[in-house]
């Protein structure tokens, strides 16, 4: 009688033995809007070249390291509220030219989008503006200035020349 009780001691030891190696479930993948919209910024400034999912992944947290290391932020790893901000405030390297950038926020004001002076520099008032234009137009509200969102603003997205000739050439239309 003995012998059965230490059969079974001795039979479930191995099978809580083997369920060890096993790897643990793995855990249910969500996509996330925060970390969606932080990869396709971290895309248009040249850190990341992985899907904009907005699953948290290896290629991911190599591009968050990179824009800290560069931006001198703590290399934390994470969308720290520092790291949301140099995001949101970082500009690409190839701006638009300021009498363009003049040109949108005076149409953005004439639509009733945007507020701010008419000075020509690309800063948060004027993207957000162009993202709450780009919501009441069914468009991608990523603050960017795409040939769509160019489009609708009445701009010739193929020719956004500065200023007072984009006008001329009727690449600036203002609606009545």
């Amino acid at each position: 009688m003995k012998k059965a009780p230490l059969a079974l001691a001795v039979l479930l030891g191995l099978s809580a033995c083997a369920s060890m190696n096993e790897p643990p479930p793995r855990p249910v993948v969500q996509s996330s809007p925060e970390v969606r919209v932080a990869q396709n910024r971290l895309h248009r400034l040249g850190y990341y070249n992985g899907p904009i999912d907005g699953i948290w992944g290896r290629e991911t947290d190599g591009a968050v390291d990179r824009f800290q290391r560069f931006r001198g932020l703590p290399e934390t790893g994470r969308l720290d509220e520092p790291t949301r901000i140099a995001l949101r405030d970082t500009m690409p390297a190839n701006p638009l030219q300021p009498s363009v950038v003049a040109s949108v926020q005076e149409r953005l004001t004439d639509v009733g989008f945007y507020s701010g002076p008419r000075d020509g520099t690309w800063g948060p008032a004027t993207e957000s503006g162009l993202r709450a234009f780009q919501r009441s137009r069914s468009l991608e509200p990523n603050g960017e200035l795409t040939p769509a969102t160019a489009s609708a603003l009445g701009f010739n997205p193929n020719d956004l020349r500065e200023g007072s000739e984009m006008r001329a050439a009727g690449g600036y239309r203002r609606e009545n």
